[in-house]
């Protein structure tokens, strides 16, 4: 009989690498982080397992005989905005439930048990854009997610406009330099059930020739790279398999 996480990681990671090398691909899809996750979670949910209903241990009340019913409300697996019971006011992005933890959910509103947030089986946070302190939201990002029960995801999309190669483009170069030195100093600490994606964008205008549009931090050279958009899909899935 087949178990309900059998194969799941790799099915994931192969959406994952879909919608991320799409998202890469064609950076006006996003205006914030929040199309981001709405892309993502659009695309886990074509996941059968993720998508399916299961049920809760929240009785829908009492029933015609003044007992209490033994119907139950239902829920999917996958939810935004989780809460941690360990770290309070803070919430991870996307979350998915194992079903065995969903049948214990006895608070109808936070989808608790037993008025205690549930350990997610896979937690991702995502970034993208980002304004300010880089390193102290990707050192966040990875106490958040390495609590997972199974994977953790840290995935980044920092875009830029090249509009000109004059002082704005040597700040931007500076910037995605420091990244990488904040990226290769957090690796080695990075716990072994966290995977990372980051991706650095440029998005070109009418009156410059890029190189490269796309950047791909690889996880096992240690260092950005650019890659080929036709081989963006596979780069981004060769990483998660780290």
């Amino acid at each position: 009989m087949n178990r309900w996480e059998d194969g799941l990681t790799e099915n994931i990671e192969i959406k994952l690498s879909k919608v991320i090398s799409d998202i890469c691909k064609n950076p006006l899809l996003f205006v914030s982080e929040t199309d981001i996750h709405f892309l993502i979670m659009h695309e886990l949910m074509q996941i059968e397992k993720i998508s399916r209903r299961y049920t809760t241990n929240c009785t829908i009340g009492k029933n015609k005989k003044g007992n209490k019913s033994t119907n139950k409300y239902e829920t999917i697996c996958i939810h935004k905005e989780y809460g941690h019971s360990d770290i309070k006011k803070k919430r991870t992005d996307i979350v998915i439930l194992h079903p065995e933890d969903i049948k214990k959910i006895d608070g109808p509103f936070r989808l608790k048990e037993k008025d205690e947030w549930i350990l997610p089986y896979y937690m991702f946070e995502l970034g993208c854009d980002t304004i300010g302190e880089f390193e102290t939201h990707f050192k966040q990002d990875i106490d958040k997610v390495k609590k997972s029960k199974k994977v953790g995801y840290v995935i980044h999309i920092e875009r830029r406009f090249c509009r000109s190669q004059g002082e704005r483009h040597k700040r931007h170069n500076l910037k995605y330099q420091e990244y990488e030195r904040i990226i290769k100093n957090m690796l080695p600490l990075k716990p072994t059930n966290v995977k990372i994606i980051i991706a650095l964008i440029d998005i070109g205008n009418s009156d410059r020739i890029i190189k490269s549009k796309i950047k791909l931090f690889n996880v096992k050279k240690n260092k950005f790279e650019d890659i080929n958009q036709k081989n963006l899909e596979k780069g981004i899935l060769d990483n998660l398999k780290e």
